[in-house]
């Protein structure tokens, strides 16, 4: 039986209705790498555990910028787009996953939205914060578009499940993860020292990577292996379930 794996979505405010969206990527490297898709909308506090009854996995999507509020700080000048409704949602989401031991990937603010949720702060914006000059936002190539380099951690479980310490990588994020947090190991990173990628400590399986291999796997099928042992945990863990 092919696990299920839930997948956060956009909650997106606009000028007639409101709209909960999500790039069709996640759900092909989903289904091509043997998951079912479940889409998670915002806002629905009172269905969370009946939503982590159901799923088996669970993948926190791209998106807007993270409100700095949630890591005790002001916002700076070149803060994109935040949406509130949304960090509170998939912060209390993934505290109740974590808490059941959920598998979990993250992935670009996906990324970032677990190391806020564990105690971590982010760079608002890498250029004026962190000194990259490093083009980390790239918004004319098309997405599959691969920019830079990130250099693997041989001693990780992302090390092993690319088979290489090195890759390139797409990139579309201005916002990157500044203190690490609790129970996070850094495991990839560019040349530029920006965190590109994060495992959990504790017992259960959690990873965080900065880009969008979701973008990758149909261009590339190597990428696709990424989310092929994904699922793999996933289906370890409910084996022992």
């Amino acid at each position: 039986m092919k696990p299920l794996i839930g997948i956060t979505t956009a909650y997106e405010k606009r000028a007639i209705r409101d709209y909960e969206s999500l790039s069709y990527n996640y759900i092909r490297a989903v289904q091509l790498a043997g998951g079912l898709p479940i889409l998670i909308p915002t806002l629905l506090y009172e269905e969370m555990d009946r939503y982590l009854d159901l799923i088996d996995g669970l993948i926190l999507s791209g998106g807007d910028d993270i409100d700095p509020a949630l890591y005790g700080e002001e916002p700076i000048l070149e803060l994109g787009d935040v949406c509130p409704e949304r960090d509170l949602f998939e912060m209390k989401f993934f505290d109740k996953a974590l808490e059941r031991k959920v598998p979990i990937l993250g992935i670009c603010r996906g990324f970032q939205i677990m190391n806020v949720a564990l105690g971590g702060t982010l760079y608002q914006d890498i250029k004026v914060q962190q000194g990259s000059g490093f083009n980390h936002l790239n918004l004319v190539d098309p997405v599959d578009t691969l920019e830079h380099e990130v250099t693997l951690e041989q001693n990780s479980k992302l090390y092993q499940m690319m088979g290489k310490d090195r890759l390139m990588v797409n990139s579309l994020h201005h916002q990157a993860v500044n203190k690490v947090g609790e129970n996070l190991k850094v495991v990839g990173f560019s040349s530029d020292h920006i965190v590109e990628a994060l495992e959990y400590e504790g017992e259960s399986f959690m990873l965080g990577v900065q880009w969008h291999p979701e973008d990758l796997v149909v261009k590339d099928n190597y990428f696709l292996e990424l989310f092929k042992a994904f699922i793999e945990e996933v289906k370890n863990k409910m084996i022992l379930d």
